[in-house]
């Protein structure tokens, strides 16, 4: 059998060398008509502050997705300062090395801070005592986007997932809560998963929120750069019940699709002209529920404006409101920096006079060697816009903005033709099995992306090697870390089982059991650096290296199937996850709230719903044998009919989709009583007293106290010795039952 297997790897191999030459071949023969994709995903969790169960998670997802895309990837979770500034140094000369023809994507999930008009992202072993202590502890993202810029590649894309409340207790200025609004510069796309100076609600699930979008919306097909980010912004928006609003700037010309669409995919297409013919179209002419989508897909200030002053006694109203208080803060305090003078302080103090960033523009009058109060001739800078509404004031001067907090009702469903139906198989991935060694990304459960999307015919192909995605991207790819091998499934079709891919260049510890590494290679210097240390380090108590479930299973078995359950660790479960509920279309339900009556759905891509088949060699099993007639199943080659346009289901025995519930309402936090002092003259109370001695357990197998004194402290003078009952010794002469406290005997 292991001779069948290394035979039909390396068959596999050879195919996929074919598979790549054609792709080429493919290729338009002119240098300007091609392009390249390369990016750099980092999900940092490991935080001694407050960790991020998702961060990791988030990055592996993200960086699949992007193999999947043909974009060569390079990933790696928990960096120090260290190697995260040298991971984006190493990914800077990449993108030199690639030319102009060059796509480039960053993606950062963990903790960002802002701090003086610029945003940070921290490294795993940040140590902030202070907000001046920023600079020095945590990477400037700006430094490494503008020199990617000036490389002038075809695009640069950078996603900063990390907008989160601030987890350090710093001492003396505060920081202002949320990342600083930034201009995308020319061919530059730069996105937060919340709006400047706001943040996002904490993540719940096995993945967050705005990652589990962005992939989604990365997959749909036929969408370009800015439509991918719409669509992300409007489902978290939806998702999260409008707790979290995410941003984007985007000023690149060039086209870009992820996916494109196939030639037989007339009813993607008819939908995609109906929403480049909505989307233009002015707020008003809209209804109020389709504007509301509309404003949070534009995301720009002059939509949240048009839809005030369209709909200004609307439910959502009072929420737009609240994103115009905190867009309209970000956009005077970024035009505040930009100026750098007295003069645009006193006017940002002047708007804001208790503003997130007081503290910041004072600190820069004094290093301006300018007075903190305005001279009587001072004119404030034209900003161009209105003043902030009163209202606008008491919302701004909150530590940070969360719109989970103000209690507004949840926005509408969107229309389909702006956003379409959830596809639930997807949003209900189980959490990927534990990286078996340090720094690797997770690999989660990969979905196949729609038949009826397709890579670009200009499109690059990545370099072979960890990247198995790209050529399966409408396969089902499942990864049996613990026997070390890959089984690949075409949406019909028998399984090809082969043994994993290794990262190169990058052995493991002794005694490892070759475990197969499908996530992203390692950036070059850090990659360097531990084949210095002489292999990756395996991570401790890790359940993909030493757990096994029933009957000898893996614990990392990941593969959902209707034969088998896979064991995970519970600790990694996704809340509200029931395993199988993913193969039949059942979302869990937000946490803290009932779940509605139904959901709306949407069929498994994938046509007639091919069940997935139990992985091989798991709980015992043998692996898959070759396909009949030993005809091998090349993958990314098993398609199936013209593709079907998405069809909403609904499972619960045809009742009416319902919308998702409310919500859950803030927690409400009760003041802490006042001690009521004692009279004057009159001695404060002493502490209650509290009996906390150690228990010893009788032959009888019954728990007495020991012989102690008052408030469990030591026996009284002459006590011990004695004879059982006697006055000092070990019951000091109470009756059975009875403990000696005090100087008395207190019984039960």
């Amino acid at each position: 059998m292991a001779k069948n297997l290394v035979g039909l790897s390396r068959l596999c191999f050879v195919c996929l060398t074919v598979f790549f030459a054609a792709a080429t071949a493919l290729a338009p023969a002119k240098a300007a008509d091609v392009e390249k994709r390369l990016a750099l995903v980092i999900g940092n969790g490991s935080y001694a502050a407050k960790p991020l169960p998702t961060a990791a998670n988030d990055a592996g997802l993200i960086a699949q997705t992007l193999q999947a895309a043909g974009f060569d990837v390079v990933g790696a979770r928990d960096l120090d300062q260290a190697s995260l500034r040298q991971s984006l140094h190493d990914f800077r000369e990449k993108v030199q090395q690639s030319g102009p023809n060059t796509v480039a994507l960053v993606y950062l999930n963990g903790y960002a801070l802002q701090f003086e008009g610029a945003n940070y992202f921290l490294p795993v072993d940040a140590n902030l005592h202070a907000a001046s202590d920023l600079p020095t502890e945590a990477i400037r993202i700006s430094d490494y986007t503008k020199s990617i810029a000036a490389l002038s590649p075809k695009a640069e894309i950078l996603v900063v997932d990390a907008a989160r409340t601030n987890p350090y207790s710093l001492t003396g200025d505060p920081l202002a809560g949320g990342l600083a609004l930034e201009e995308a510069l020319p061919g530059t796309l730069v996105a937060f998963n919340a709006s400047p100076g706001t943040v996002g609600p904490p993540e719940t699930g096995a993945y967050g929120t705005y990652a589990h979008a962005l992939a989604d919306a990365m997959r749909q097909g036929g969408l370009s750069l800015a439509e991918t980010f719409e669509q992300a912004n409007l489902r978290v928006n939806q998702l999260t019940h409008g707790a979290e609003v995410p941003w984007d700037d985007a000023k690149v010309s060039a086209n870009f699709e992820f996916f494109t669409l196939t030639a037989d995919a007339s009813a993607p297409k008819a939908s995609r002209e109906k929403l480049n013919t909505m989307a233009n179209q002015p707020i008003r002419s809209f209804t109020a529920a389709d504007a509301y989508a509309a404003a949070i897909m534009r995301g720009t200030m002059e939509g949240y404006l048009d839809f005030i002053a369209a709909y200004p006694d609307d439910p959502m109203a009072p929420r737009v409101r609240a994103i115009v208080a905190a867009r309209r803060e970000a956009i005077v305090w970024h035009r505040t920096w930009l100026a750098d003078t007295p003069e645009a302080y006193w006017s940002y103090l002047r708007r804001y006079p208790k503003g997130p960033h007081v503290w910041d523009a004072r600190r820069r009058l004094h290093e301006l060697a300018a007075e903190f109060d305005p001279p009587p001739s001072f004119v404030e800078i034209d900003y161009g816009l209105p003043p902030p509404m009163p209202y606008e004031i008491t919302i701004v001067e909150r530590p940070f903005i969360f719109f989970g907090d103000f209690g507004y009702p949840p926005p509408p469903p969107p229309p389909e033709y702006f956003l379409p139906p959830l596809f639930a198989v997807f949003y209900d991935l189980p959490p990927p099995p534990p990286p078996p060694y340090a720094y690797i990304l997770p690999v989660p459960v990969y979905i196949p992306v729609p038949i009826w999307v397709e890579h670009p015919v200009y499109l690059v192909p990545p370099p072979a090697g960890p990247n198995i995605y790209f050529q399966n991207f409408h396969n089902t790819v499942a990864v049996n870390q613990s026997l070390a091998t890959v089984s690949i499934t075409p949406p019909q079709g028998t399984p090809v089982v082969s043994p994993a891919l290794q990262q190169q260049g990058l052995p493991g510890p002794a005694g490892a059991n070759h475990l197969p590494l499908l996530a992203p290679a390692l950036p070059t210097s850090l990659a360097k650096h531990i084949q210095q240390l002489g292999g990756l380090p395996a991570l401790k108590n890790n359940p993909a290296l030493v757990g096994k479930g029933p009957g000898g299973a893996p614990l990392n078995a990941i593969v959902p199937n209707a034969g088998t359950q896979n064991v995970l660790p519970k600790q990694n479960q996704l809340p509200g996850f029931v395993p199988g509920n993913a193969a039949k279309g059942i979302l869990p339900p937000p946490a803290g709230t009932q779940p509605p009556p139904s959901t709306p759905l949407m069929k498994n891509k994938l046509p007639n719903n091919p069940p997935v088949l139990p992985l091989p060699g798991a709980q015992g099993t043998n692996p898959v044998p070759p396909t009949p007639n030993n005809k091998l199943i090349i993958p990314g080659k098993g398609k199936l009919n013209p593709a079907k346009p998405p069809v909403p289901l609904d499972l619960q025995q045809g009742k009416t989709l319902g919308s998702p519930p409310p919500p859950p309402p803030p927690p409400v936090f009760k003041p802490l009583k006042k001690l009521n002092n004692p009279p004057p003259g009159q001695p404060l109370p002493g502490p209650a007293p509290s009996f906390q001695p150690d228990l010893h357990r009788k032959p009888n197998g019954k728990f007495v106290l020991p012989g102690a004194g008052q408030n469990g402290g030591p026996p009284p003078q002459g006590a011990g010795g004695g004879k059982p009952g006697a006055k000092g010794g070990p019951n000091h002469g109470c009756k059975p039952g009875e403990v000696f406290v005090g100087g008395k005997c207190v019984g039960p």
